[in-house]
């Protein structure tokens, strides 16, 4: 997983993914199948994929509950749904992160820029109707 790592933070996104899939197949009761997962939804995101993306993070957040990564795929999987306009899903991916994330003012930042964001789009939808 080092190595994959290592790959990922040289920009050598390609080869980082070639790392993580070897090491999910031949490896596959590893202690790092989350984070090689994670790696693999992390590189959808980067390369814009977030239908992909968010489905990988979905993957993490089901099969690791427990993971100290699990932090990190809830706020992948909200990103990507605000990236791709489902306001509603990332607020409730964003707010399921408060109680114990570290960087809470963040992310209430983020909620209450999305809930604006959507109060918006509710109140253009009212006037054109």
């Amino acid at each position: 997983m080092r190595i994959a790592r290592s790959y990922d933070q040289l920009g050598e996104t390609d080869q980082a993914l070639i790392e993580a899939q070897v090491l999910l197949e031949r490896y596959p009761h590893s202690q790092y199948i989350d984070d090689a997962k994670l790696l693999l939804a992390d590189i959808e995101y980067m390369r814009g994929n977030y239908d992909q993306a968010a489905k990988a993070y979905g993957t993490v957040i089901e099969e690791f509950p427990k993971s100290k990564l699990i932090e990190d795929a809830r706020l992948g999987r909200a990103a990507c749904l605000e990236e791709m306009g489902k306001l509603e899903e990332a607020i409730a991916d964003y707010s399921a992160l408060l109680p114990n994330y570290r960087e809470a003012e963040l992310i209430k930042r983020r909620i209450a820029r999305l809930k604006a964001k959507l109060n918006e789009k509710r109140s253009k939808w009212r006037t054109e109707w």
